[in-house]
């Protein structure tokens, strides 16, 4: 009866274990993602506990198994690290643009930008990819980057559209505007560590019902500040 017990109460306690995921810190899309993966847990009975962290931070822990998941990632980033699986649904997308302060300067593609002074930010891995090998300057944060921009330590910044834009309002920084088309888009897709697949079988279908009904778009409807 004892071991009986015993059993059950640490049966309990695994089932009671908070699942951990990592969401970026200022980041406009990770706050889009979070908000359509609190409704889509509540659906299948679990709220998990949403850690903020640096993004690039959050993929090394996650692949470590020292988190559970990471709100949303673009899938070259998920293929290539070995212990993540991802929720084969789209919950978001990315797009990366150049910023400016000059009205002269315009970007029509990632070659373009080997004429200038631009600066990315450490943890947007497919901008790292897509710019690996130019003459770049690095930093970590949306914030870092755009406050180069505007005080002249940069000609171009490539980040991602939404971030900026909402960190660009935040900065009261009227002088900086975007000087490309989209240079690269990528849909978002929920990712949790490799132990998890139990979830990402529950997850897929309530995820799916949310994307055909319409409400995931109607959660981005209302943090879109910019059309």
């Amino acid at each position: 009866m004892k071991i009986l017990i015993i059993l059950v109460l640490s049966f309990t306690l695994v089932l009671a274990k908070d699942l951990v995921i990592a969401v970026g810190e200022n980041s406009v899309l990770h706050t889009i993602s979070k908000k359509v993966l609190e409704i889509a847990y509540s659906k299948i009975g679990l709220k998990p506990q949403f850690v903020p962290m640096q993004i690039n931070t959050a993929i090394v822990k996650l692949n470590a198994g020292e988190v559970d998941g990471d709100v949303s990632r673009v899938k070259p980033v998920s293929d290539r690290l070995p212990n993540i699986i991802q929720v084969p649904v789209a919950i978001n997308h990315i797009e990366a643009v150049a910023f400016s302060k000059s009205s002269t300067i315009n970007i029509t593609n990632w070659k373009d930008l080997e004429a200038h002074k631009f600066t990315i930010v450490k943890g947007a891995k497919f901008i790292d990819y897509a710019t690996k090998g130019m003459n770049r300057s690095i930093v970590h944060g949306y914030k870092k980057a755009l406050e180069n921009l505007n005080n002249n330590l940069t000609d171009v910044i490539v980040i991602p559209k939404k971030s900026g834009q909402m960190m660009i309002r935040k900065l009261g920084l009227t002088q900086i505007k975007i000087v490309s088309p989209t240079l690269e888009h990528h849909d978002l897709y929920h990712v949790l560590y490799k132990d998890n697949s139990d979830i990402v079988e529950k997850l897929t279908p309530v995820l799916n019902d949310m994307k055909r009904s319409g409400q995931i778009k109607r959660i981005h409807d209302a943090y879109h500040t910019y059309k």
